[in-house]
């Protein structure tokens, strides 16, 4: 009997171990998120905003970023969390002013190594591949996208994969979709929701007034603040700035006007003699000091070119400049609210665009909306 006994437990621990040992131990993480269960590993695949499939293991704790608009938009939508994870960064030439602002209350974040990028020039491969990130993330546009598209590969080659960005294609809606991509990789989805239905809010404000159904659009000219009095630099025609002074319902006369280098005829200029000008260029994490300097420099000697002292735009005091990044950032909606009000003051009486720039910088930002000079107008002393 006793021993009946003993084989009849013998048969119930070995089903139990036989089922014990049948379970998938394989442990994923949460549905987009960096967290683990039983700190294993897992993986997320997501499409990039050029349509590659990436996988990136979790969780993600080493990253690098290709220039610190991009780091400060991850921030933005991971919040905290992502201010650990930075080992690298691009060249960028607002990284000073970047590393400022943040490095009081972030001292992690200073004297991140450098990885080049920057304009035309290309990613240094093995100092990234040195840093060890276990993800690489790289905001483009345009051509720049093939520079990125190569150290892709390389990185590849080396088990690191890379999230492209496009956050310029169409101002008005890639931002939401890069924000919603970041925040499903880091497990952020409800904030990155929040944020996104934000900016789809500003945009359907302006998308309701039908501007496009104008027919007394004014005449706008935008121009990069990198020239000189003496020498144009080039208008933004795929960069986001004419999508966005379409979207606001201005009239660029610079569409289909330019040639390959994107340098307006002065000439042709001065015909069309512009309602509005705007010159794009160094405002942001500046003092104002600083920004007046890089306003004297830019706006100030623009007005002094040949013939412009007989423009609409000069006469009437109708020259602005915005942070020129913004037209490729996560605030493309502030210059495109601006511009719409000082193009219809009527339609847009109840809008307020400053105060939705420092809602946004309240409720998503870890910096302050005071922290920068956003707008600069003609004659103003910053």
């Amino acid at each position: 009997m006793k021993r009946k006994i003993g084989l009849i437990l013998m048969s119930v621990l070995l089903i139990f171990s036989l089922s014990a040992c049948g379970t998938d131990t394989k442990e994923t993480g949460k549905a987009g998120g960096q967290e683990t269960e039983g700190g294993e590993s897992s993986e997320i695949t997501v499409t990039d905003m050029l349509g590659r499939e990436i996988s990136i293991k979790k969780p993600i704790e080493r990253v690098v970023v290709n220039y610190w608009e991009a780091l400060e938009f991850c921030i933005a939508v991971v919040g905290e969390d992502f201010i650990d994870m930075p080992v690298g960064v691009g060249f960028s030439g607002t990284g000073e002013q970047f590393q400022r602002i943040y490095e009081e209350k972030y001292p992690q974040l200073q004297d991140l190594p450098l990885v080049g990028g920057g304009g035309q020039n290309e990613y240094d491969i093995e100092k990234i591949i040195s840093l060890k990130p276990d993800l690489f993330i790289a905001n483009v546009f345009g051509h720049l996208s093939e520079i990125a598209l190569d150290a892709a590969e390389k990185l590849e080659r080396a088990g690191i994969p890379t999230l492209i960005l496009t956050r310029s294609e169409d101002p008005s809606t890639s931002p939401q979709e890069a924000v919603l991509l970041v925040g499903k990789i880091f497990g952020t989805e409800d904030r990155a929701r929040e944020m996104a239905g934000f900016l789809d809010e500003q945009f359907a404000i302006i998308k309701s007034k039908n501007l496009s159904q104008k027919t007394d659009k004014p005449t706008v000219y935008e121009e990069m603040g990198w020239g000189t009095r003496e020498e144009y630099s080039s208008t933004g025609i795929t960069d986001g700035w004419a999508a966005l002074i379409e979207l606001a319902g201005g009239e660029n006369i610079a569409v289909g006007n330019v040639g390959d280098n994107s340098k307006i005829d002065p000439e042709y200029l001065l015909t069309k003699n512009p309602d509005y000008i705007f010159v794009t260029y160094l405002l942001g994490y500046y003092t104002p000091e600083e920004a007046q300097e890089n306003m004297d420099a830019t706006v100030g000697e623009y007005v002094q070119r040949k013939g412009w002292d007989k423009l609409n735009a000069v006469q009437n005091n109708n020259v602005f400049s915005f942070f020129h990044n913004q037209a490729q950032n996560q605030c493309g909606f502030y210059p495109a609210l601006k511009m719409a009000k000082l193009f219809y003051p009527g339609e847009f009486e109840d809008i307020n665009p400053d105060e939705r720039l420092k809602e946004f910088f309240d409720r998503f930002m870890l910096t302050e909306y005071e922290d920068g000079i956003w707008f600069y107008q003609l004659g103003e002393q910053l």
